[in-house]
């Protein structure tokens, strides 16, 4: 019962999608997917392939296995960069027309302590996994309005709930996508025009094996962690997306329970902070962090 009100709450109570209808019959839906070229958007862009044509935004050139994908436009992004979003935005809506989804994945990892980080460092990771998402909001959302159809996913994590020690700028990263992602649904809801046309999708996966814990999976697991295949990732998004409902996913969902941590005890909450993070703490020092 609580997962049909929870559904029915974050679809403004509605079961029918308002607006225009989806269609992932062939070329209709426009994606894009930043952080495109490896991980779990690497995996996504895949999932999408004959389905919708799709847009990939990276720094990092695209691989060659996806390079033989139909309908697929790569444009190298720098999503720092206001000015280039704005360029490669308008050059995405001349050349290929006006994206439906937007997949906010691109992010990036820093193992450093707090008096070990570098502020350049730690403003690169504010930018890329945080302030990167106004940016692609601000340029695909108000044709979204205006056209009363787009899914916009916003890629956090598990880190969103759970903060460990060496890694303050991504769980600060990660938790402030918490705080976009309501405040968008709901200025979606109540402050724009058509925002009730648009769904909206947060994403919190726990360790998978993707480039960000390349050469550490060995060590997560010795510690008792668990590290997911990346496609169970991108399998819950592309489902989401297909649903045509806005969502909160946890990944696996049984570690949907984390996400109350903040509402636990105050003496539960640090029994269960002080266990992670000694375990957090061999690990680093396992991998020479």
């Amino acid at each position: 019962m609580s997962w049909i009100l929870s559904n029915l709450a974050l679809n403004g109570w509605s079961w029918s999608k308002k607006g225009e209808p989806w269609d992932f019959s062939g070329t209709k839906e426009i994606v894009v997917v930043t952080g495109g070229c490896s991980g779990f958007g690497k995996l996504m862009v895949e999932r999408f392939a004959g389905r919708a044509k799709i847009v990939v935004l990276d720094v990092s050139p695209l691989p060659k296995d996806l390079q033989s994908v139909p309908n697929l436009k790569y444009y190298r992004c720098d999503l720092t960069n206001r000015n280039e979003v704005g360029e490669i935005g308008a050059s995405i809506k001349a050349d290929v027309g006006d994206p439906s989804i937007l997949i906010n994945n691109a992010g990036i990892s820093n193992t450093a302590p707090i008096l070990k980080s570098p502020l350049e460092v730690v403003e690169k990771m504010f930018k890329v996994n945080l302030l990167c998402h106004w940016q692609t909001v601000q340029e695909f959302l108000p044709k979204m309005l205006k056209n009363k159809k787009g899914h916009i996913v916003t890629i956090a994590s598990m880190a969103s709930f759970v903060s460990m020690p060496g890694s303050s700028d991504y769980c600060s990263s990660k938790a402030g996508l918490v705080a976009f992602h309501e405040v968008l649904t709901q200025e979606c809801r109540h402050g724009y025009e058509n925002g009730d046309c648009i769904q909206l999708t947060i994403v919190h996966p726990s360790f998978a094996s993707t480039p960000i814990l390349r050469g550490h999976e060995g060590e997560l697991r010795k510690m008792g962690a668990s590290v997911m295949d990346p496609r169970v990732v991108a399998d819950a998004v592309i489902n989401q997306v297909f649903s045509g409902r806005s969502g909160r996913l946890i990944v696996p969902s049984s570690f949907s329970l984390l996400s109350f941590i903040r509402g636990w005890p105050i003496w539960l909450q640090e029994i269960f902070r002080n266990h992670l993070s000694r375990n957090m703490m061999r690990f680093r020092k396992s991998v020479g962090a």
